[in-house]
């Protein structure tokens, strides 16, 4: 089952990693594609660069460097030499001090001319100037070289194709036996890991503790077996591991589901149903990310789809310092709220401290109302949104107005439509972007977080941080109360899917499961001319900066002594309840404890 208890096994489909990145596979293939044509070899029997012209050339040396390997670059240079048994010895010296050939050779370039390759016969000088192989204009050692290459075109291409044996011998005194291969495995394998909560598909990486590395199995295998371990190779090319548990957030379902199928009293009826409920379960919650795979397709191919992923992250500490003080008092919290951009992988982070703003349905829509004014192109008119189902910031009365309201009222987007995933499988892009912010990086002030997320990623573009200001929340729910009925009409629980669209400007269609019946529900008022002067100003939802606690005050003034001066002003202007004139005892409780 997911995420419970297991041992590495050896498997036919080793851990991924990255093609063609470390250096000597990035060197190798430069080597096979760096032919460059040499001068012309000026022969006067074949007269080799004449019958060719320039273009036709160029195409053979593209086609030798085009090659994927050496042993293929061979194989096509044996092709075009032919070997022939001498007919005809007529030597200049007597018999016993001449050296005699065995052999004749041909060389050839196959030449396309109409659609059909035409054999051409070149002499070697030529054959080695069209494919690269000797460049006449090269010097020093190259020019020493000429005549082994020579000698191993004759002796090897003419042959047999030759194969590449370099990194094939075994003349290495410090590679591992099989008893010590063995040995290697079988200290990995015992190691204790677990399944992905989030690996819908039946997957084989388990993950291994995250104290844990690739050099930390190897300092404890050391000690017990002493043999030297040089490299990972067996790790990579036997196993399919990863380090880090991914269990936060498990679905509720599924423990239940995993906890039932693990007993022992259940009959064989009981667990058949239960693998039906758990199947029936997971494929619910697949539905989520085919969706959501498919609106990334489609946003990529047509630029009047937008497909975004918004969510708020887990809320950072300031200061975030390594002072053991830190864990018994309370630290001022920066709310960050992650909106990616399907299409293009592009991040917007809205990051602000708990004196500017909360984390309710009117901050939520404030954000996105900024998102879709300033970052969405004006030429976006299909909106396709995804979040988890929070009924406090996502699944709620005021977001779903807003929607509605940019559609219907606005004419912002000619659709919208919202899906929420099944609870417990909520994992999406937003998820991955966060785990790139170093959390345990020192910072002091909420400016120090906001240098994290600037430098936190590179490709395919760095993170968009906005800091936001009070003056961008809103207050939405005021503004739209004039508009629409003062609640929902049917339940928002069960809703998994949600749109809106001008064809019907007073209805919204939800799903209440994925394949279920496409209902419809009237939200907004008919507004004429009076009901629109009636409607509220948008306005500024906050006139000041939210106040702390007078008790996260007083535990500030303690955390600053550990911080440079500039945070120390930080914390000493925070607004909060309540008069906190007395002097804040600045020494550590455990200090304290610790000298009596």
């Amino acid at each position: 089952m997911a995420d419970a208890d297991r041992r590495p096994e050896v498997t036919e489909t080793p851990k991924k990693r990255p093609k063609l990145g470390r250096k000597w596979e990035i060197e190798r293939i430069q080597r096979l594609s760096s032919h460059v044509a040499g001068l012309p070899c000026n022969c006067v029997r074949f007269r080799c660069f004449e019958v060719t012209t320039e273009d036709e050339r160029r195409a053979l040396l593209a086609h030798l460097n085009g090659l994927g390997s050496k042993n293929e670059q061979d194989s096509m240079l044996s092709g075009l030499i032919q070997i022939k048994p001498i007919q005809r010895r007529r030597p200049r010296q007597e018999e016993n001090e001449a050296q005699l050939h065995d052999y004749t050779y041909t060389y050839l370039v196959n030449i396309v001319r109409e659609a059909r390759a035409v054999p051409i016969p070149v002499c070697l000088n030529a054959f080695l100037s069209i494919f690269g192989i000797y460049n006449e204009s090269q010097s020093g050692e190259d020019q020493g070289c000429h005549g082994k290459k020579r000698q191993g075109i004759k002796t090897k291409f003419a042959s047999v194709p030759p194969t590449d044996l370099r990194g094939k011998h075994n003349n290495r005194p410090k590679a591992f036996s099989d008893d010590q291969k063995q040995r290697i495995i079988d200290h990995i394998r015992s190691f204790r890991g677990r399944q992905s909560h989030y690996a819908l598909k039946d997957s084989r990486r388990l993950y291994l503790p995250e104290e844990l590395n690739g050099f930390a199995i190897t300092c404890s295998y050391l000690p017990k077996f002493s043999c030297k371990i040089s490299d990972r190779k067996i790790f990579l090319e036997k196993f399919n591991i990863s380090f880090g548990y991914p269990r936060k957030d498990t679905c509720s379902t599924c423990d239940a589901l995993r906890v039932q199928l693990s007993s022992n009293t259940a009959s064989v009826e009981e667990l058949v149903q239960l693998n039906q409920e758990r199947e029936l379960h997971l494929r619910k919650a697949r539905v989520f990310y085919d969706r959501k795979t498919a609106a990334r397709q489609a946003a990529q191919a047509d630029t009047t789809i937008a497909a975004i992923a918004f969510d708020f992250a887990k809320n950072l500490s300031c200061p975030n310092v390594s002072t053991s003080d830190v864990y018994y008092r309370r630290q001022l919290s920066l709310h960050t709220f992650n909106v990616h951009s399907l299409a293009n992988d592009s991040v917007t982070l809205y990051a602000y401290d708990e004196t500017i703003g909360k984390k309710g349905a009117d901050d939520v829509c404030s954000m996105l109302h900024h998102y879709f004014n300033s970052v969405v192109p004006a030429e976006v008119k299909t909106l396709e949104l995804f979040c988890d189902s929070c009924a406090g910031q996502n699944k709620n009365w005021t977001v779903i107005r807003y929607l509605h309201f940019m559609v219907a009222h606005q004419q912002r987007f000619d659709k919208i439509k919202i899906t929420f995933p099944i609870r417990g499988h909520s994992y999406m892009e937003c998820d991955r972007d966060m785990a790139l912010i170093n959390q345990k990086a020192h910072v002091e002030t909420p400016d120090g977080w906001i240098r994290e997320f600037e430098a936190a990623r590179k490709n395919p573009s760095p993170f968009n941080v906005v800091q936001v200001e009070q003056a961008l929340f809103l207050g939405l729910t005021e503004h739209l109360k004039v508009l629409y009925r003062a609640t929902c009409q049917v339940p928002t629980r069960p809703m998994r899917e949600i749109s809106f669209s001008q064809d019907h400007p007073r209805l919204i269609s939800f799903r209440n499961s994925w394949n279920g019946p496409l209902n419809t529900s009237v939200v907004s008022k008919p507004v004429g001319k009076k009901g629109a002067a009636r409607q509220p100003p948008l306005i500024p939802m906050y006139r000041d900066r939210l106040p702390i606690s007078l008790a996260k005050f007083k535990d500030l003034q303690v955390l600053k002594t550990f911080c440079t001066q500039p945070a120390q002003d930080f914390f000493e202007n925070l607004p909060h309840i309540g008069e906190a004139r007395e002097e804040y005892d600045t020494t550590s409780e455990l200090s304290s404890e610790g000298e009596d």
